[in-house]
């Protein structure tokens, strides 16, 4: 299995297709009230594929990927020739920003980092990277 790729800090922006977000928003709502949380993966700036992973942290306001399904998610990535562009995750008390537990935790400071939250009845999404010891905001398009 390769080590998630470089490539994503080179990123300028992510582009998800509304299709995907529709899963991802789904499957945050339905972990309620704890974090959910996964892997999106494609080409380039484009997410091609979701990677919902079981949240197994004993605290509804934290996310810990089961390692299988983890595991699983990654060969399943490298298997089809797609790239690992970003970990998801929710924040259902919270904003759609990184926390400083995000920033603390970071396992894969390589990927990008999507935070979905509930604003006005609907999810919010949005993309960050980790550049030094804080992130930067990049621009996500649902297409």
């Amino acid at each position: 299995m390769t080590a998630p790729t470089l490539a994503c800090r080179r990123l300028r922006q992510l582009q998800l297709p509304r299709k995907l977000y529709r899963c991802m928003a789904s499957h945050v709502a339905r972990q309620l009230p704890r974090e959910a949380c996964g892997f999106l993966a494609g080409q380039g700036e484009l997410v091609t594929r979701w990677y919902p992973v079981r949240n197994v942290a004993t605290q509804t306001n934290r996310f810990l990927m089961d390692a299988q399904e983890q595991v699983q998610a990654m060969l399943d990535a490298e298997v089809r020739g797609l790239q690992l562009l970003a970990i998801y995750h929710s924040h259902p008390d919270g904003s759609p920003f990184p926390s400083a537990v995000d920033l603390r935790l970071t396992a894969y400071p390589d990927l990008l980092l999507v935070v979905l939250a509930p604003t006005g009845g609907n999810w919010e999404c949005r993309a960050f990277r980790l550049k030094g010891k804080k992130f930067e905001e990049l621009p996500l398009l649902l297409l």
